[in-house]
């Protein structure tokens, strides 16, 4: 599939078990952009009245077919999960490098279930994924734990999108925050990914994002 990275990543917080699995072709086509991929993931495993603190609660990052290529504006992407805010459907998005670097690494969903039973942040460099410890990083602001996971894994271009105290004290409309100056800040996705104690997600990609017809998407960017 053509602009895609074809494959979804999942993560269960809950036994560490981290697996892939490739994206459906009906269901990207159907359900456009990173906003659509989410929403028909967490229709399809997540249900109604769930509590959205609880481990049954899905988390899911989502980039649509235009994030990662020349495309202007081509990077956003959205968070996704029951909000603890309204109790309904819950989505935000953000833009920056986060998004592209995903899909460089080869995803266009990473779906976040479970609950760690201590902190953590999730260490994505292509198809090298680990859950690492973070103990420390717990109760840092947006800055320091930025900073702290790229000189952890001695990479200041890596792309982390993290929490702050608020998430971490059950602020229920607390956002997700990517490399200090994006913000994923409606319908509380910071709170849930608190709730799953994860700290952060922190994603390195050295892939490349094709087109089915470039010179024909060229002369669309041009128009």
């Amino acid at each position: 599939m053509h602009s895609f990275g074809g494959r979804v990543l999942r993560v269960d917080l809950t036994s560490g078990a981290i697996g892939r699995q490739p994206i459906d072709e009906g269901v990207a086509r159907t359900f456009l952009g990173g906003r659509g991929l989410n929403v028909k993931w967490l229709h399809d495993h997540v249900r109604p009245h769930t509590n959205p603190l609880s481990p049954d609660n899905v988390l899911v990052f989502g980039a649509g077919p235009l994030v990662g290529t020349t495309f202007p504006g081509g990077a956003r992407f959205n968070i996704t999960a029951m909000s603890p805010q309204t109790g309904i459907l819950g989505d935000s998005n953000a833009g920056g490098f986060f998004g592209p670097e995903m899909k460089f690494a080869g995803y266009d969903q990473i779906v976040i279930e479970g609950r760690a039973p201590s902190p953590v942040y999730l260490f994505i460099a292509d198809d090298k994924i680990e859950l690492r410890r973070a103990d420390a990083l717990w109760g840092m602001d947006v800055w320091q734990a930025t900073c702290a996971v790229q000189q952890e894994v001695a990479d200041t271009a890596v792309q982390v999108a993290t929490i702050g105290q608020g998430a971490e004290n059950g602020v229920r409309f607390a956002g997700v925050f990517v490399n200090l100056n994006r913000a994923a800040a409606r319908t509380g996705m910071g709170a849930v990914m608190a709730s799953k104690n994860l700290k952060a997600v922190a994603v390195r990609g050295t892939g490349a994002i094709g087109v089915a017809d470039a010179s024909r998407f060229t002369a669309l960017i041009e128009r």
